[in-house]
């Protein structure tokens, strides 16, 4: 199936905390990092949209055109976000979650420990509405990326919070690159993955 695919833009962000709520309902790091709070689609949807906003500013988050399908890059060199940055748009959700959830947040920084230090793409965020998935969005939001110009001969990197999905990220040429990266306090892991360049 093919689909229209666009940069989306700062009026898209409503639309993007929606379909990035959903669409990680189900994620077991988001669920571990929200917990049973109230309204945790939303709670996701908006930590996840301030992540999106920033990106949408650097023109690197893709999305189909229905807004079913968003796909979060960070360009080469861009993968780091600044605290105070992040906290600009993300402080307020973030606070409203609850000190749980924050602390909970900033045991993620061992993802950054581990971040490859080369020029690289990095996928932050890929996500498809869950009444939408097996249409090939997410694959068509993927090949988007990989396949531009100025994403040719650069290696593209992620981190996999499924086990379950290391196939499909298999199929774009995505493998392990690394024992998983354990979050502390019983966090579940993740799985970084690298894909060299074409």
């Amino acid at each position: 199936m093919s689909a229209d695919i666009r940069l989306a833009t700062l009026d898209d962000l409503s639309t993007i905390e929606t379909t990035l709520g959903l669409a990680f309902e189900d994620d077991p790091v988001w669920r571990w990092l929200i917990g049973r709070r109230n309204r945790p689609v939303a709670r996701m949807g908006a930590i996840m949209g301030a992540i999106a906003r920033l990106r949408v500013e650097e023109s690197t988050a893709w999305m189909t055109d229905d807004g079913a399908a968003v796909a979060v890059w960070a360009a080469p060199k861009r993968w780091r976000i600044e605290p105070l940055r992040f906290l600009r748009y993300g402080g307020r959700p973030l606070l409203a979650a609850g000190p749980q959830v924050v602390a909970r947040f900033l045991m993620l920084g061992e993802t950054e420990r581990r971040h490859p230090t080369d020029e690289h793409w990095y996928l932050e965020v890929l996500g498809t509405r869950p009444d939408r998935q097996g249409e090939g969005l997410g694959s068509a939001l993927i090949r988007h990326r990989l396949g531009s110009e100025e994403a040719q001969g650069l290696p593209a990197y992620l981190e996999s919070s499924k086990e379950a999905n290391l196939a499909f990220y298999g199929r774009h040429g995505f493998e392990v690159s690394g024992p998983t990266i354990d979050i502390p306090r019983s966090g579940p892991p993740l799985w970084p993955m690298r894909r060299e360049a074409s």
